[in-house]
């Protein structure tokens, strides 16, 4: 365990610093949070806009959910990119660090970079656009965001397995997160759907990720209204992440085999 730990924690710092290295990209991701925020706030000055049955929260809502969904879907890839580009990839998997530490350390700045900006999402809806939330339900939504967003996790991997053999990936998470968005109800209602649509876009982990935030918020909010979507996510899950770890497990093994784990 505490090796587990230290390893962890070497990560950590080592991601942390080459986050905080490239200044120019933290300062354009300020610049576009407030583009969001400034847009979205003079687009509700319009009193068609305002009189709809859409606001503030929903969008906010919308754009947190496809954040946790890029982010888990691209996590892995992305970092199976840097390190094999770096020179580093081949180099990791030769220690005697396993592949699933390596896994949930990449993932641990991501965690909080999420962490980070849902908090920031959920203060603006609270001060700026006076949504009655208390602490308890930002902290639940943006729970509830990283449980639901576990499967996206799981077939991120299969992506990086991609990357891994292949050398692309990219067109299985444009693929996914395309029909997730379709199908999730973020543009129109997953009911107005044809029928043999509607279920599949209910179990969508975007949709789940949605629709439990949107009871969060609620002021009669009860736990027990989320059991169903947290069971649900918890089937996709058992589903889903052990398919994404045995793609990743055959495409390093057949890479140690070919001798391509360090080309891209």
């Amino acid at each position: 365990m505490n090796s587990f730990l230290n390893k962890f924690s070497a990560f950590l710092v080592k991601d942390l610093k080459i986050a905080l290295s490239y200044k120019f990209n933290l300062f354009i991701q300020l610049v576009m949070f407030l583009f969001i925020f400034i847009t979205i706030y003079f687009a509700f000055q319009n009193p068609d806009l305002d009189n709809s049955n859409l606001s503030y929260f929903d969008i906010f809502l919308s754009l947190l959910s496809i954040d946790f969904m890029f982010s888990s879907l691209n996590i892995f890839s992305r970092e199976v990119r840097l390190a094999k580009t770096a020179g580093t990839f081949e180099t990791n998997l030769l220690t005697n660090t396993s592949f699933l530490t390596i896994i949930f350390s990449s993932y641990a700045v991501t965690f909080l970079r999420m962490m980070f900006r849902a908090f920031l999402y959920l203060l603006v809806c609270k001060f700026f656009f006076n949504f009655n939330l208390s602490l308890t339900q930002i902290f639940m939504v943006i729970i509830s965001l990283y449980y639901n967003s576990v499967p996206f996790i799981a077939l991120g991997l299969i992506s990086a397995s991609f990357i891994i053999v292949y050398k692309a990936g990219d067109i299985t998470n444009f693929v996914i997160s395309l029909l997730s968005i379709f199908f999730s109800g973020i543009f129109f209602p997953v009911s107005s759907l044809p029928s043999y649509m509607e279920s599949f876009g209910e179990v969508t982990p975007l949709n789940i990720c949605l629709e439990t935030s949107k009871k969060i918020i609620q002021d009669n909010f009860n736990f027990v209204d989320l059991l169903p979507y947290f069971k649900l996510t918890t089937v996709e899950i058992i589903i889903f992440l052990p398919i994404g770890l045995f793609f990743i497990s055959k495409a390093l093994k057949l890479a140690k085999k070919e001798g391509t784990l360090s080309y891209y």
